[in-house]
């Protein structure tokens, strides 16, 4: 598979572009060439007028870049230059243009996608507003239909929501058995006190 005519034209400008040397286009022709899937790629997004130039990458911390707006691809000239002493090898550009290339080929998707998120969001702008906030209720309402009443347990282990009424006599029950407690205390201890005082007096006569 070879280049159509405007594809080839794309590619023999790379070699006009400042910085890129003769060596540099000629590996950038035979990777090219050793790929029919690049070949086609290229043909494509050439005939679909999204790639128009191919320069050198001045951004060293890319590994390559496509422009839209512009609609270049640049690539590192770096992957394209025959190592002093080796020789060249086609992996890393291939990857590199293969993968620039599939921006190009996106990019009708991708505009159709833009277009279609901006008719979403201005028909959504346009809508008049509705107010989503609940009402809250009075004070005078009455809970909804099934609603559980909340109980909270207070640290003696009364629940708080029962009566006033209830509360003070539960507490009143409580002192008066405290009360009686208490005194039965005191009178057996008096009774036993009087018993062992008379037992000592005994055992002095």
């Amino acid at each position: 598979m070879a280049l159509t005519k405007e594809a080839q034209a794309v590619v023999d400008a790379f070699g006009t572009e400042s910085g890129v040397t003769a060596q540099q286009l000629q590996n950038l022709k035979s990777t090219i060439d050793a790929s029919p899937a690049l070949t086609q790629e290229i043909n494509d997004v050439v005939a679909q007028g999204h790639l128009q130039r191919i320069v050198p990458l001045n951004n060293p911390h890319a590994g390559g870049e496509y422009n839209p707006d512009g609609k270049e691809m640049r690539l590192p000239l770096a992957i394209l230059t025959t190592p002093a002493g080796g020789t060249y090898s086609s992996g890393e550009a291939t990857f590199i243009l293969g993968h620039e290339l599939q921006h190009g080929l996106n990019m009708p998707d991708m505009q159709r996608a833009e277009a279609a998120f901006d008719r979403d969001a201005e028909a959504v702008a346009s809508r008049p507003r509705t107010s989503t906030t609940t009402p809250r209720p009075s004070a005078t309402s009455s809970p909804p239909t099934g609603a559980m009443r909340r109980v909270r347990r207070s640290p003696a282990g009364t629940p708080s929501s029962l009566p006033r009424r209830r509360m003070r006599r539960t507490t009143a029950v409580r002192r008066r058995r405290w009360k009686i407690f208490t005194r039965s205390s005191h009178s057996a201890w008096v009774t036993s006190s009087t018993w062992i005082a008379a037992t000592c007096r005994r055992s002095i006569r």
